[in-house]
């Protein structure tokens, strides 16, 4: 019961960053634009493709190309991404609460996530303007023939990369290098500006909890070899901190009221 709960929990979490993450929202309108626009080039192209088909001599009855499989089969591929990103997240999260924070802001994982849902409306569009005795014959190559080859050559890969990224080690690094990020980008905009109180309540959370989630690492894993990649990092991020503190605005070294408590 404890894990139905955990693996719900997770999933609830992922679908509320997916629709209010600010850089999920920016992948969705990427991948969105970017397949009305593969489909309205494809569409322009396709004439010319119908007819060099014709003139090989191969005769194709359009009108018996079946349009309703593919929804499901984008369906089950939402499905198995989600189900997958659900599982893997929800047990490596009960040590590293921080993970679903840190995959929400993967771009990878975003755009992977987002394609997958606008191919399968794409898909369900077709569908639907089929039934509506509409031509759909380009949309219906570029769907089936084009896209769903390739995500089902890419679809498992990205599935392992997942897994593999939920390995202690590979974890430890991700964490260390969401902090070194911030460092960065607090540097970028330099002591005598103006630091925003939303980046700034954004920024201080995210590096306390995750230097608390990486000493908590320490204290219970028990293999040497995180231990020492863990203590490593916070010296490597201890030396960052000193090289950039000077370049961060005076205003962040405010700490705000939820880390005081």
């Amino acid at each position: 019961m404890e894990a139905q709960r955990g693996l719900g929990w997770t999933l609830l979490q992922i679908l509320r960053n997916l629709f209010t993450n600010p850089r999920s929202l920016q992948a969705g309108v990427i991948i969105f634009s970017g397949l009305i626009l593969v489909d309205f080039l494809f569409r322009s192209l396709f004439p010319n493709f119908s007819t060099f088909l014709e003139e090989q001599g191969t005769e194709i009855l359009w009108s018996e190309m079946d349009v309703g499989f593919a929804p499901i089969l984008w369906l089950v591929f939402i499905t198995l991404i989600l189900g997958s990103l659900t599982i893997v997240i929800s047990f490596a999260a009960e040590k590293v609460p921080k993970l679903i924070d840190l995959y929400m802001d993967h771009w990878p994982s975003l755009f992977f996530v987002w394609l997958t849902t606008a191919l399968y409306i794409h898909a369900l569009t077709i569908k639907l303007m089929a039934e509506m005795q509409m031509d759909v014959r380009s949309s219906l190559i570029l769907n089936y023939n084009i896209f769903l080859p390739i995500f089902m050559i890419i679809g498992f890969p990205f599935i392992l990369s997942i897994l593999y990224s939920t390995k202690t080690g590979k974890v430890i690094d991700n964490l260390l290098e969401s902090i070194h990020a911030i460092y960065l980008k607090l540097a970028s905009i330099g002591p005598s500006e103006e630091l925003n109180p939303k980046k700034r309540l954004k920024w201080q959370i995210h590096l306390f909890e995750t230097t608390n989630q990486l000493i908590d690492l320490l204290v219970y894993v028990p293999y040497k070899e995180p231990k020492a990649q863990i203590i490593e990092g916070l010296g490597d991020q201890l030396i960052e901190y000193l090289k950039y503190k000077k370049d961060f605005p005076n205003s962040f070294f405010e700490v705000i009221d939820e880390i005081r408590e």
